[in-house]
């Protein structure tokens, strides 16, 4: 598959230097700086594009520029102006507006916007040419993911949602990522499935049922070790932990009743522990993020303390 996405890169950057030549021919007599300028804003657009096309977005933040923005956002802006401007300039398509819409719909998969990207790859796959062929291999891929989508109620929202709604969609995803195998797909496939994940975790927790919020976060950190968005689930355990050991001793001392030491100890040890885990990560952010939660938790500890002697 890894071999498969590399011949598609190929193509494109095969056809990319087939359509600024292309270009150059058909416009020698009157080129000026516009023509020059497209040119170079298509092989840099592309260029910049492929360079990030293999970036598994599951695993690692590397499609985040240092700003925060995301570089398949960036590419789509830059090939979208590019298709305002030859569109202004020539009413028929040609080579290089056929490279554009590859382009385009590589981008737009890149950001889960699988309908465009679908209409994007027909057009390219139907047009002919070079880049038919491999249009038409993506495109039958992210069919299934578009289609995949279409099958979940778009009213449907994480606190209000049908739990079996969202637990079909996790494990529909999950069977999706096990069946395409190849980078990108797998771990486009992987990021819808986390995103049920944590709606699950969120529909517990909205509902204040603590036991199976933490049990379903659990799960989410289980199935998605690999996830670039491990440190973060950790984080989020460790506060469902700290929710229940302040909630146990908020209550116990609200209605007077006897404190449960033990079970407030436990939960505090886990919510320790997951925070810990997460503060090594080398996201300095991130880990800031936990510190701070381990020592706000510990001043809590402290304060509790103080009240029970």
């Amino acid at each position: 598959m890894l071999k498969l996405a590399a011949h598609h890169s190929l193509l494109l950057r095969s056809a990319v230097c087939l359509a600024v030549g292309t270009l150059a021919v058909g416009c020698q007599s009157t080129r000026g700086v516009t023509a020059d300028s497209q040119d170079r804003a298509l092989t840099l657009s592309v260029a910049e594009l492929q360079m990030h096309l293999r970036t598994d977005t599951y695993r690692t933040f590397d499609n985040l520029q240092s700003d925060g923005r995301d570089v398949f956002d960036v590419a789509l802006w830059r090939l979208d102006r590019l298709v305002e401007l030859r569109g202004a300039q020539y009413p028929q398509w040609q080579d290089s507006d056929v490279v554009i819409e590859y382009a385009r719909a590589r981008a737009l998969e890149r950001l889960r916007r699988y309908d465009e990207a679908v209409v994007a790859y027909r057009r390219v796959s139907e047009l002919g040419g070079l880049l038919a062929k491999p249009a038409a291999e993506q495109l039958e891929v992210i069919e299934r993911f578009a289609a995949q989508l279409h099958e979940i109620d778009p009213t449907l929202e994480p606190l209000q949602g049908d739990l079996a709604q969202i637990e079909a969609s996790t494990e529909q995803w999950l069977q999706l990522a096990r069946e395409v195998h190849s980078l990108p797909h797998a771990s486009l496939a992987l990021q819808e499935a986390e995103g049920w994940e944590q709606a699950r975790v969120d529909y517990f927790a909205g509902r204040g049922e603590g036991d199976d919020a933490i049990a379903a976060c659990q799960r989410l950190i289980e199935r998605h070790r690999d996830s670039k968005l491990y440190p973060r689930h950790l984080i989020r355990l460790g506060d469902l932990y700290a929710e229940r050991a302040r909630r146990g001793e908020s209550t116990a001392r609200v209605q007077r009743a006897a404190f449960d030491v033990r079970k407030y100890e436990k939960d505090l040890e886990q919510a320790l522990s997951a925070y810990e885990l997460a503060s090594e990560t080398r996201k300095p952010r991130l880990r800031r993020e936990a510190e701070t939660r381990i020592a706000a938790l510990l001043a809590y500890h402290e304060g509790v303390r103080s009240d029970v002697r």
